[in-house]
């Protein structure tokens, strides 16, 4: 029985150019698929495909998207597939999927089902990392700017916004029960290790891996934080950066709700913070020769 291919994409995106490719691509391979658009409704709509056969629910967007619908389709007992139309697409990247549209409309088509490791903190499942503090903080900012202004001057201007204002919090951790009390104004939280080395600063090595790693900022200094960025982009020693790594984590804190950003996306969120590694729990399309494993 062929599968059956449900694309879900964000209208807000202004990807239509590449939808119009993805279209193209299926309808040249002759597979059975369906358009949506992500909306609020977009779990119930995942829910009532539940009992159908042979269905691939896919992401058709960036990292949000893909954020999206894996959240969305947490019960569902069909794989998800990554169609690469964002800006970044690191989560495509690291399963291997090719960015131009035809080549990995092809490779979703022909790929397998496997099982990766996801990430959650509180009840929001994440595939790449999530973060707290000036990141959280400069997406906040630009979002105000993005009205008036392409993405990449919004996240300049805001970047400069977030580095103004940069502070450090008091943070309690629990990293596989090990307790670590510090202050920080940046945390950040890996589904699995991320390689911080250059060229490839922003990609892992393995997702299956079954454990979170954890980067903390120690200085609340702007020029110490700047430095530190630039040591870590061109792959000197860190000063102020120390690492953990575990399955469970618990990030306390003195307030009760904090900006937290996972895949790029931001929410409020009670504190404590749990982040749990969940081994092998995303099912999910990567090409025949992907290396995520």
């Amino acid at each position: 029985m062929p599968r059956h291919y449900h694309v879900f994409s964000n209208a807000k995106a202004g990807n239509a150019a590449s939808l119009s490719e993805v279209k193209r691509a299926f309808k040249a391979h002759d597979a059975q698929v369906s358009f949506h658009t992500i909306t609020a409704t977009l779990a119930q709509r995942v829910a009532s495909l539940e009992k159908q056969k042979n269905i691939v629910l896919v992401a058709a967007g960036g990292d949000g998207t893909v954020n999206a619908i894996v959240n969305a389709a947490a019960r569902s007992p069909h794989p998800v597939g990554v169609l690469p139309l964002g800006t970044l697409n690191h989560f495509a990247k690291d399963i291997g999927m090719p960015t131009d549209i035809t080549e990995a409309v092809t490779e979703l088509l022909q790929g397998a089902p496997t099982k990766l490791d996801v990430a959650k903190v509180n009840d929001h499942l994440f595939v790449n990392n999530s973060s707290i503090g000036f990141y959280p903080n400069m997406v906040t900012l630009r979002e105000h700017h993005l009205p008036l202004l392409p993405k990449w001057a919004a996240s300049f201007f805001a970047s400069l916004a977030a580095l103004g204002r940069i502070r450090r919090y008091h943070i309690r951790l629990s990293v596989d029960g090990k307790k670590h009390v510090l202050r920080s104004p940046f945390v950040f939280i890996g589904n699995n290790r991320y390689s911080f080395l250059p060229p490839n600063i922003t990609e892992r090595t393995t997702l299956t891996g079954g454990e979170l790693s954890l980067q903390v900022v120690k200085t609340g200094n702007l020029l110490s934080v700047v430095q530190d960025v630039f040591r870590e982009l061109f792959g000197h020693p860190k000063r102020n950066i120390i690492s953990y790594s575990g399955k469970n984590i618990v990030v306390s804190m003195r307030r009760s709700r904090i900006r937290v950003a996972y895949d790029g996306e931001v929410s409020a969120l009670s504190t404590p913070l749990n982040y749990q590694i969940l081994p092998k729990k995303l099912h999910i399309i990567t090409p025949k020769n992907d290396t995520a494993n």
